[in-house]
């Protein structure tokens, strides 16, 4: 059964550091954001390539963009706060243009594994979402919504 007061003792002893380390903080909370985009990018490919048969490349593509709405409002709102001022516009066309390197990268990641790789493709794209994530995030940071 697990015990609570470990957990306790875990989080108060991260806290300190997470508040002296902002970047730590802000990629833990693009993580949280993050795991729900994977959802979201994983449900539609899901539907796009398994009940609609699209060919991968194109559901890969479809997918994460719809999952980039929600991610440009949720990193706004919750991870880079400090970056609510400004044109909005601007930083959405920004994230967008990140987030565009960012399926590129992601699909060709994609297509590597599973073209050449023989790599399940559900697999292939779990592990480019993990090494593409760093990408995002350090341009999200330092591009879009830097103060």
């Amino acid at each position: 059964m697990f015990n609570i007061d470990i957990f306790k003792k875990i989080l108060y002893k991260c806290l300190p550091f997470l508040e002296r380390h902002n970047s730590v903080r802000q990629f833990m909370k693009f993580c949280i954001i993050g795991s729900t985009n994977v959802a979201i990018d994983f449900s539609i490919y899901f539907i796009l390539t398994r009940l609609f048969k699209i060919y991968f490349i194109i559901a890969n593509v479809g997918s994460f963009l719809c999952a980039i709405t929600w991610s440009f409002y949720m990193n706004k709102r919750w991870t880079f706060r400090h970056a609510l001022s400004g044109d909005m516009k601007k930083k959405y066309i920004k994230f967008f243009i990140v987030n565009a390197i960012g399926v590129t990268l992601q699909t060709l990641i994609l297509y590597i594994l599973v073209t050449f790789g023989e790599m399940h493709d559900l697999l292939s794209k779990c592990i480019a979402i993990v090494l593409v994530t760093f990408w995002n995030f350090f341009a999200s940071k330092y591009w879009v919504f830097k103060i």
